[in-house]
């Protein structure tokens, strides 16, 4: 099975946002996830293992993927516990139950599918906890089981895995980053974890490079966005480019690692966001699209983008990947 890899804020805050896709045909999967309604916005380590009490999803998702080919993955909210699906973005009420994750009251897991689509990583805030105090959990797609990798860490930071699908970075910051700092942890599927970066001020992972070795992530601080850049493995990290001098969000690799499209504040000011595309070789930034409410600019497999626009919906999901049939 091949999965490429494409966040879920507080349920009745949440905006409409759509996941990167690093998959050939997104254009076609990310049309079919708007029609099955919004997008969430987002999305001591001990590791603990817990048998799915549900039928194991394996056989179910053989025989979809074996009719549909192609699946979309995403998570449905619920008050108090979300469910992960595997559906046909063609025919998206024949779906298959991939599990199901209990939360705190009113807050949904934070998901993301691995590039080989064995597994879902996911930060969820269990009862009692607060939003600085998630866990990091890795789901099977095959067998439902499910392992705690982390504890401690942010429920709305987007977990990103490595290009070999065997280690996943995950984001722990105090209450009040912006003073008490954060940093990315690298956590293997064994429990293991690397400090890859810290700062006083936001962390955000975006991507590790085509070739495994490094890992882009955005800087923010008070005095504006910086893209940043560390080895895989830890090190000191390097400034690539200044993103903006204000907030810039929804960071996206392309899939030849050569540019970072993003949202950067709009010079109109208020809410509004302008999509950006940074060519990464000369650290040059260009504008694409008029100032408007826009979300998220996901590449396709052409190296085009598609930039999402504010829209109603009647239901929140938290979009994972995008699901290919196993070439034989």
């Amino acid at each position: 099975m091949n999965l490429p890899r494409t966040r879920s804020r507080r349920a009745v805050q949440a905006a409409f946002s759509l996941f990167q896709l690093r998959a050939s045909g997104a254009i076609r999967v990310l049309a079919a996830a708007l029609a099955l309604g919004a997008i969430g916005f987002s999305l001591g380590l001990v590791v603990q293992s817990q048998a799915s009490d549900q039928p194991a999803p394996s056989a179910a998702l053989a025989d979809l993927q074996e009719r549909a080919g192609d699946l979309i993955v995403y998570s449905e909210f619920g008050e108090r516990a979300d469910t992960i699906w595997a559906a046909d973005p063609n025919e998206p009420a024949g779906r298959v139950f991939l599990a199901t994750v209990e939360h705190a009251p009113g807050f949904g897991i934070t998901p993301s599918l691995s590039p080989d689509g064995a597994r879902v990583a996911y930060t969820v805030l269990s009862n009692g906890a607060t939003g600085y105090g998630a866990e990091l959990w890795v789901l099977e797609t095959g067998s439902g089981a499910t392992t705690r990798l982390a504890q401690a860490v942010d429920l709305l930071a987007t977990p990103v895995w490595s290009r070999t699908s065997d280690a996943v970075v995950a984001r722990r910051s105090g209450e009040g980053e912006a003073t008490a700092g954060a940093e990315l942890l690298r956590v293997d599927l064994r429990g293991s974890v690397t400090s890859l970066a810290s700062a006083t001020g936001g962390l955000y992972a975006i991507d590790f490079s085509p070739d495994g070795q490094s890992l882009y992530y955005a800087r923010l601080s008070e005095s504006g966005s910086d893209l940043m850049r560390v080895s895989a493995s830890g090190g000191a990290p390097e400034r690539v480019a200044r993103l903006s001098d204000g907030f810039a969000r929804d960071w996206h690799l392309s899939a030849d690692g050569a540019s970072l499209a993003f949202l950067a504040e709009s010079a109109s000011g208020g809410a509004a966001y302008s999509t950006q595309v940074l060519d990464i070789a000369s650290g040059v930034a260009r504008s694409l699209v008029s100032d408007e409410a826009q979300f998220n600019p996901v590449w396709d497999g052409s190296g085009a983008l598609t930039v999402g626009q504010s829209a109603g919906a009647a239901r929140r999901l938290s979009f994972a990947g995008h699901l290919r049939r196993a070439r034989r």
